[in-house]
């Protein structure tokens, strides 16, 4: 009797003890902090956004349009911000050639509602603006500024690369409005696009593979389990060159994430501009690259065809929506200028 007396006593002292602690874990939750953090919202788990895409690539660059003006990084005079306007000189472009410059240096502008952003050279990089009407100079903000692109006049996305350690590549978005800061991801980025309501990275965390953001920071999710030298959204397709496949072009289906390779072809630098689609070849030369996405096709069966643009090597390119300004490899310090309609 005194063994079933201790059992029942000690069955009542566990269910005692194991109700307490329930009641002190509910406790602990009520008082954690209602916020979330941003991180930790884009994780597996998470329910993310359909990735929709269109032949709209929002990247960095040195040479945009204004209108028939064209804003540039003046390689010839040490970066600073420079107005060019149309008609453009076919071929080189010389020093005598520029209307208008700005007394600020940048390796990469955008433009808003006559705005110009970009990474001050001569103040640490600091975030900044032009009114392009009257030169007035603002300062934004104290970060690191590079790669500067602009969306819709509301959100300015940029790389904050520190002086000290250029090894941290971290991707911002400051709000124009709020004028407030807003860190996309602690991943290292390299080369970003926005397209539609999405930001794809290349990922230096994760060896250069291809990942995805929203630009309100969540929803992050990796898209590729290869590396990327580059990649563009193309006809609601997302094309991609394989790094790890001798730069092929793959195409990814941006509902499935599956990856298909189109052809054995190795080309670099891939962008997609006005519904065109451009890469280098295997010797840098700028090429046009006409291709037709049938997901029923294998890839002896995918057609492309390729159309050199520029017989010399080139080592740096902006389309816009005038033509494409190129740097060469044998003249690195004036641009050239192959027209549209060429």
């Amino acid at each position: 009797m005194k063994k079933i007396i201790s059992i029942v006593i000690v069955a009542i002292t566990t269910l005692t003890l194991v109700s307490c602690s329930d009641k002190s874990t509910t406790s602990s939750k009520k008082e954690e902090p209602t916020s979330i953090n941003m991180q930790a919202s884009s994780s597996s788990v998470e329910a993310f956004a359909p990735l929709v895409l269109n032949d709209d690539n929002l990247e960095p660059s040195s040479f945009i349009m204004n209108g028939t003006s064209l804003l540039f990084t003046n390689w010839q005079n040490n970066n600073r911000i420079s107005i060019l306007n149309e008609p453009f000189p076919k071929g080189t472009i010389k020093e005598n050639d520029v209307a208008d410059f700005f007394n600020y240096s940048a390796t990469s502008i955008a433009s808003s509602n006559n705005l110009i952003y970009f990474g001050d050279q001569s103040s640490s990089s600091n975030l900044a603006s032009i009114n392009i009407a009257d030169k007035s100079y603002t300062k934004l903000n104290n970060r690191h500024a590079h790669d500067v692109t602009v969306l819709n006049n509301e959100s300015i996305f940029y790389l904050d690369i520190p002086d000290t350690d250029t090894s941290s590549r971290k991707l911002y978005k400051y709000d124009i409005n709020s004028k407030k800061d807003l860190r996309l991801t602690s991943d290292n980025v390299g080369k970003y696009i926005v397209n539609n309501n999405f930001i794809l990275y290349q990922n230096l965390s994760d060896n250069s593979k291809l990942y995805r953001v929203s630009i309100d920071g969540t929803g992050k999710e990796k898209v590729t389990d290869y590396s990327v030298n580059s990649f563009a959204g193309y006809s609601s397709q997302l094309l991609t060159i394989n790094s790890d496949d001798n730069n092929n072009l793959y195409i990814v289906d941006p509902t499935t994430l599956d990856s298909k390779k189109y052809t054995t072809l190795s080309i670099t630098d891939l962008k997609v501009s006005n519904g065109s689609i451009y890469v280098l070849d295997s010797s840098n030369k700028l090429c046009n690259l006409e291709i037709t996405i049938n997901p029923a096709t294998t890839i002896d069966q995918n057609e492309y065809k390729l159309t050199p643009l520029s017989s010399d090597s080139i080592n740096e390119y902006y389309p816009t929506q005038s033509g494409i300004f190129v740097q060469k490899g044998i003249d690195v310090n004036n641009p050239y200028f192959i027209s549209a309609n060429k």
